[in-house]
């Protein structure tokens, strides 16, 4: 066995027992290395396509998003553990927010019905 095969074997076989966080990573330095090597948007978006265990499309534009993505991450973290923490936190209060508006428009709703079948009765 050739060493480069060796070396893509130990590579998929630590990819297959690594979380999505390091999967999604090791794919983004796979796309901008793809890139920078030349391979086209659209033959990546096709391997990922063909690749995809959930049967997710994918287009020349998300490819070149991934690139630009890592690129970016070379420096520094595009998104701070505190800033995620924060926005989750402000999300799951607007959606709390939501669907108590929901259940209190509902109850109006069903009260109205109830008031206006007892003046039509």
């Amino acid at each position: 066995m050739s060493k480069p095969a060796v070396v893509d074997g130990l590579s998929n076989l630590f990819d297959k027992f690594s979380g999505p966080a390091l999967r999604a990573g090791h794919t983004s330095e796979r796309i901008c290395k793809l890139l920078e090597g030349g391979v086209s948007p659209s033959d990546i978006a096709a391997l990922l396509q063909g690749n995809s265990a959930k049967g997710a499309k994918y287009t020349e534009a998300e490819v070149l998003a991934f690139g630009k993505l890592y690129q970016d991450a070379r420096s520094k973290v595009g998104i701070t553990t505190a800033q995620s923490r924060k926005l989750l936190k402000e999300a799951q209060k607007q959606e709390a927010i939501a669907l108590a508006l929901k259940q209190f428009y509902k109850d109006v709703k069903e009260q109205s019905y109830k008031l206006l079948s007892k003046d039509l009765a």
